[in-house]
């Protein structure tokens, strides 16, 4: 059984960004400690809105773990990320012979079902 402290470091973690830097705050922070050090010029570019779409797109990856584990084959995974991962052409491929490769090896383990 899964512990409340197990709960709450999760949910902390997930929540984190939100709470030490709600709305634009990571933005204004980035802009001016981190990007001027790595000579970054902001772009107007909504970085807020960028990772928040990342995040709800982050169970892309799962789910095309789990394509890998049911033996779908590598053209099925690609063409499951391509729709849904918003990633270019070669990272795609890259991405889906990572997983049809990891399964092939046995390095996705069968959940207990």
């Amino acid at each position: 059984m899964l512990s409340p402290s197990f709960v709450l470091s999760e949910g902390l973690g997930l929540l984190a960004e939100e709470l030490v830097f709600p709305g634009d705050e990571a933005q204004a922070w980035l802009s001016a400690n981190v990007l001027p050090e790595l000579g970054i010029r902001p772009d107007g570019s909504d970085l807020a809105a960028v990772h928040r779409a990342k995040n709800v797109l982050w169970g892309v990856w799962g789910n095309a773990a789990f394509l890998a584990d049911k033996g779908r084959n590598e053209a099925e995974i690609a063409a499951y990320l391509g729709r849904w991962s918003l990633y270019g052409d070669d990272e795609v491929a890259a991405a889906a012979h990572r997983a049809a490769t990891a399964r092939r090896r046995g390095r996705l383990k069968r959940v207990a079902r």
